[in-house]
């Protein structure tokens, strides 16, 4: 080969592999982008139980997950084994089919009451020893980690400070295992509720939620799911703070406070933990598309219009993006059919990839602009 023409071929080829290590790059900070959606659960989720693809229920018991509880994670045990079809007591249990909602990877490991700090102490070492083990950890509060007039997490009497240190405490541990296992999934839970309602709970359950909305978390909010009664009503005290609907709550006597959830309550908390799995499986499953036989962009190269053809189903509208090499949108568009074209003659000549996103999946593909 003259060494000219090798040059020139050598000096093709590193531009090809830029352009494609560019591609990959642009992809993998999107795939980042997407993530930052939350996925907030709550009351909301009991009734989206019932529509949880049939299909997809061996992906989500492959999930393995570790979850640290005290005596309300129990109960919301038992109601997954309910699910599950392996309880035959309460009778509610009996119609559900042997390991259908298959929960055998989920362990929750009781924990005990040990205080606010100590129990994400232990969080973080659980993560540590048992990172190899596990897609998915979790932990939770108990309804005594929000209650007022005790000295944590929010001081006796209720000191503003001393609540913010509590709360930068589990948001920075979180943070840091986020950071320090960025492959494993973490989800974040509300303090569960009491009968009467405590402002403690209600301004950290306040400060979570804010958190998780606005950084693209994953939350079980269980307080939410508890404060609101069979017909959707929202439950609160006459000081507007949340309280736990009765007819969930064991302590069903006159005065009760505490509430560890009955067989009602556990089961439809596990509705909505099984909802939530499924929303994570389906997010790993197919975050994002390969390039190939789903998505068609005719023609590439392309002067003036191409036409981008979904082989799969779609969830409506289509969000259509192209974006240059530097990452900036140059295309903002949205479809309602899986076939659509795009007029792409005003852009200049050169390199751009198309981004199309239906609900929670992602497709990418470079497009070449020619004049």
């Amino acid at each position: 080969m003259d060494i000219r023409n090798f040059w020139e071929a050598s000096y093709v080829g590193r531009k090809c592999y830029l352009k494609v290590s560019i591609f990959l790059l642009f992809c993998l900070s999107l795939v980042e982008l997407y993530s930052q959606t939350p996925l907030i659960v709550n009351h909301t989720a009991i009734e989206k139980f019932k529509d949880i693809d049939e299909n997809n229920l061996s992906s989500v018991a492959r999930l393995r997950l570790v979850f640290r509880h005290a005596s309300v994670g129990t109960t919301i045990n038992n109601g997954l084994d309910c699910l599950q079809g392996t309880r035959s007591n309460p009778k509610e249990c009996i119609q559900y089919p042997p390991y259908k909602y298959d929960r055998r990877n989920w362990k929750f490991q009781p924990r005990g009451n040990s205080g606010w700090q100590k129990k994400i102490d232990d969080f973080i070492q659980v993560v540590r020893d048992s990172i190899d083990k596990y897609d998915i950890f979790s932990f939770k509060f108990c309804y005594i980690d929000g209650l007022d007039e005790t000295a944590e997490p929010c001081g006796k009497p209720f000191n503003q400070d001393k609540t913010n240190s509590a709360w930068n405490y589990l948001k920075d541990a979180y943070e840091y295992l986020e950071t320090e296992f960025p492959n494993k999934t973490f989800i974040w839970w509300t303090i569960p509720l009491t009968q009467v309602g405590q402002y403690c709970t209600e301004q950290l359950n306040q400060k979570i939620r804010e958190y998780c909305w606005s950084n693209g978390k994953i939350l079980f909010d269980i307080a939410d799911i508890e404060a609101h009664d069979t017909s959707g009503t929202h439950c609160v005290n006459p000081q507007g703070w949340e309280i736990a609907f009765k007819d969930y709550c064991g302590e069903s006597q006159p005065g009760a406070q505490a509430c560890h959830p009955n067989w009602l309550g556990s089961i439809l908390i596990a509705k909505a933990f099984w909802y939530m799995m499924d929303r994570i499986s389906s997010s790993i499953s197919s975050a994002v598309s390969a390039v190939g036989n789903d998505l068609l962009v005719i023609p590439n190269p392309a002067s003036n219009s191409v036409r981008l053809t979904l082989n799969s189903e779609l969830v409506y509208p289509v969000e259509v993006k192209i974006f240059n090499v530097l990452g900036l949108a140059n295309l903002d568009l949205q479809f309602l059919s899986n076939s659509f074209e795009l007029w792409v003659g005003d852009l200049t000549q050169g390199a751009y990839f198309i981004v199309v996103r239906s609900g929670e999946r992602i497709w990418f593909s470079p497009l070449i602009k020619i004049e």
